[in-house]
């Protein structure tokens, strides 16, 4: 192996392919994008499927 080529990567077999890098965290939309996350998981634990936790354990509506 040349001295200038880098060394194999041992994942590269187990996880082929492109390693994309998440540009939503860097893009200008960046900020929308996590006032989202902060409210989808503000609102996590009383009502994304329109039932608070207590209701869906006590067996819905």
């Amino acid at each position: 192996m040349p001295e200038t080529e880098a060394p194999a990567d041992p994942w590269s077999a187990l996880l082929p392919g492109q390693e994309l890098v998440p540009s939503y965290l860097t893009s200008r939309f960046a900020a929308q994008y996590r006032v989202i996350v902060d409210v989808l998981l503000a609102e996590q634990d009383t009502s994304l499927t329109g039932l608070s936790y207590d209701e869906v354990a006590a067996g819905g509506v």
